[in-house]
């Protein structure tokens, strides 16, 4: 097809294969930034692998995000598993890193009593003999 736009897409055999090292990886996210999810012009960015390969990464990426995004908002700073920073993750999640307020943490258990129900003694169900 021609006229396909000013970026060229590797061929099919000849890519990298394997884990993508820290560099295309950092190419990933500076044509993310630039190219959005236009799959061929950041496949395009990163130069040594295929779209398909370009938009599997950017599938486990986005979902390492929210991983560490739910994590960041439980207090927890766990974004070196990405190695960035807390602020970039939570750019990536659309957020402004300046504003952005920690929030109190579900209970882990839905049974969990918190502190201000911890010092009442729990009451027995009571057992009553079934209708009639």
């Amino acid at each position: 097809r021609s006229g396909g736009g000013p970026y060229h897409v590797i061929p099919t055999g000849q890519e990298a294969t394997g884990r993508w090292t820290k560099a295309e990886h950092l190419l990933f996210l500076e044509g993310l930034k630039i190219h959005g999810k236009e799959w061929k012009r950041v496949a395009s960015h990163v130069k040594t692998r295929t779209v398909v390969q370009t938009r599997t990464h950017a599938q486990k990426y986005f979902q390492k995000v929210m991983k560490v995004g739910n994590a960041l908002s439980e207090g927890g700073t766990s974004a070196d598993l990405l190695g960035m920073d807390n602020g970039e993750v939570i750019m990536m999640m659309g957020k402004d890193p300046t504003t952005t307020s920690k929030k109190k943490r579900a209970p882990k258990n839905p049974g969990e009593r918190s502190a201000a129900t911890k010092s009442r003694p729990k009451q027995k169900p009571s057992h009553s003999p079934p209708p009639p």
